[in-house]
């Protein structure tokens, strides 16, 4: 899904606040944005843009980040693995 006001974009599968253990089927969807221009737009007005948007309950945003930029490698990768370590800290397994 395209926006004019995004430069980039991710998205990451979290638990959810409600779940006391992972559960595949029960991940939420997490989506981390890098503006074009910063704080041009809330997190909350992005996650109700892109929720208007997606056919499925399972497929809408239940957050989203907003950061000036991605960890990116020397080549230039954003580092996926980085960019989830926060949801999935002190939990034995992860997605």
């Amino acid at each position: 899904m395209e926006s004019p006001i995004a430069v980039n974009s991710l998205v990451l599968g979290s638990l959810p606040a409600r779940h006391a253990r992972y559960r595949p089927r029960h991940t939420a969807v997490v989506v981390a944005v890098v503006l074009r221009e910063k704080d041009c737009v809330g997190a909350d007005e992005l996650k109700d843009w892109i929720n208007a948007r997606v056919a499925a309950k399972y497929q809408r945003v239940e957050r989203v980040i907003v950061m000036d930029e991605f960890p990116r490698n020397a080549a230039g990768k954003t580092l996926k693995r980085a960019m989830r370590a926060p949801f999935w800290e002190g939990r034995a397994q992860k997605i």
